[in-house]
């Protein structure tokens, strides 16, 4: 745990960046409207940017200068970039190699989950909000790696898994998460998600749907906190995700139903399964989970 440089993708540890470069870091003028695409990174992005370089010459242990292979690097800032959310330059992508390497040395299991997880929720931009760390044992159901709720700030994790699989569905269950938060932010709030979260709610009158939305707050009231924001807003969403979240949206409706009436002894990928395994929710962060499971056995 020592050997981890306590850098914070989220909020630039001021401290750490005097370490590293010997000096005060630059100031960077931004606009307090600013609306990048997640309010954790506000008013730091610029300074990353500009740091990255220096950071990572100075750390001395980085992947990048371990390696030649450049185009590696590249496709982990692709992976990252996408996962993410966010534009990540090839130094901080090869930042983010080095710590997911020196956190998979941790031997201790609870140790590791709570490493990786730390991690994780810094990456995804989430680090001023208040997602915790649940964990769960289930050697009946092997396949059950993870689980989220929406409005519940809880990332439950099976302790049973191989540090491989927990790297994939660590970043499997965050971005769940993270489909939840873009799709608060592009209807701008509960009231305007609560007639896409299941079919019984789709012609919900504005009325009632704030109603309810009022009563969820009451009886969730860290569904925001959870995000580490104060409100949700359409600019949020970068432009090129429209489309994405969209689809996020349109498939709500059918996971949810399905949740509804899975029995215990369901299997993944069977043909009965179709309305999870096959719904776009799932088949986005199993892709993603599915990535970091490969830079993993590329890596580490």
């Amino acid at each position: 745990m020592k050997n981890i440089p306590e850098i914070n993708y989220g909020k630039v540890n001021l401290a750490e960046v005097r370490k590293i470069l010997g000096k005060e870091p630059p100031k960077v003028i931004t606009s307090p409207k600013s609306k990048s695409l997640n309010p954790n990174i506000d008013g730091n992005e610029k300074l990353l940017a500009s740091l990255t370089a220096i950071g990572v010459a100075a750390l001395g242990s980085v992947f990048a200068l371990k390696t030649k292979n450049l185009d590696v690097i590249s496709k982990a800032q692709k992976t990252f970039s996408e996962a993410f959310m966010r534009d990540i330059s090839r130094g901080e992508a090869a930042v983010m190699i080095d710590r997911y390497k020196e956190i998979s040395k941790i031997e201790d299991k609870s140790e590791y989950i709570q490493a990786l997880f730390n991690e994780v929720k810094n990456n995804y931009g989430f680090c001023q909000g208040t997602l915790r760390l649940k964990s769960f044992t289930d050697t009946k159901r092997p396949c059950q790696g993870g689980f989220v709720n929406k409005l519940i700030p809880d990332i439950n994790i099976n302790t049973d898994l191989s540090k491989e699989e927990l790297f994939d569905v660590m970043h499997h269950e965050f971005r769940h998460k993270l489909q939840e938060f873009m799709m608060l932010n592009e209807t701008e709030g509960l009231t305007g998600f609560i007639p896409n979260m299941n079919e019984h709610l789709k012609d919900i009158s504005p009325q009632k749907a704030e109603g309810l939305a009022q009563w969820l707050k009451g009886n969730y009231p860290d569904y925001m906190k959870q995000f580490g924001v104060e409100s949700f807003y359409k600019d949020r969403v970068p432009v090129n995700e429209k489309q994405w979240v969209n689809k996020c949206i349109e498939a709500t409706p059918k996971y949810e139903e399905w949740q509804k009436n899975k029995t215990e002894t369901y299997q993944i990928g069977q043909d009965n399964d179709n309305g999870y395994y096959y719904n776009f929710l799932e088949t986005d962060a199993r892709k993603i989970g599915s990535e970091f499971k490969r830079l993993y056995k590329q890596f580490i």
